[in-house]
C-alpha cells in the first residue's frame, strides 16, 4: 500500500504499507517471502525509496505539463471532465478515481495554505527529483 499526501504544490509525503501474511494453505508467489526473510529490515528501508524513485522523473514533468494546460494544483481540469480527459488503464487506478469523484462531489477544491509557493519549475537536476 502508498499513500501520497499533497503537502505543498509539486511535494508529496509517501505512507507505505505492505502485508506479509497469506490465509492459512495459500502458498506465497515466488521467492520474495524468502528474500524478505533473509534481508534485514535497515537494507529493506534504505533499498524501497529506489523502487520510488522509478516513476519520480515521469511524475515530476507530467505535473509541470498539466499545469501549462490549465489543470490547477488539484487536478482540476480546465473543461472540468477530468474524469474523461484521465487514462486510467489499470484496475489499480479505480481507488484514485473514486476518491476524486466523491471528493468533487463533496468538498471541490482544497486551497493550499496561506503563503504556500506555486508550483515550482521544472526542473532536470537529480536532487530536486530525486
Amino acid at each position: 500500500m502508498l499513500y501520497a499526501t499533497p503537502t505543498k504544490p509539486g511535494h508529496a509525503r509517501l505512507i507505505a504499507g505492505g502485508f506479509s501474511e497469506y490465509p492459512e494453505g495459500v502458498k506465497p508467489p515466488g521467492l520474495l517471502p524468502l528474500i524478505l526473510k533473509l534481508t534485514p529490515k535497515w537494507f529493506q528501508h534504505l533499498k524501497f525509496p529506489e523502487f520510488l524513485y522509478q516513476d519520480n522523473a515521469f511524475l515530476h514533468g507530467q505535473e509541470k505539463a498539466m499545469a501549462r494546460q490549465g489543470y490547477n494544483t488539484n487536478g482540476e481540469a480546465p473543461s472540468g471532465k477530468y474524469f474523461e480527459e484521465a487514462f486510467t488503464p489499470t484496475a489499480a487506478d479505480k481507488g484514485i478515481i473514486y476518491f476524486r469523484k466523491w471528493l468533487s462531489a463533496v468538498g471541490g477544491v482544497i486551497p493550499w495554505a496561506k503563503g504556500t509557493p506555486p508550483l515550482p519549475d521544472r526542473s532536470t537536476d537529480k536532487a530536486v527529483i530525486f
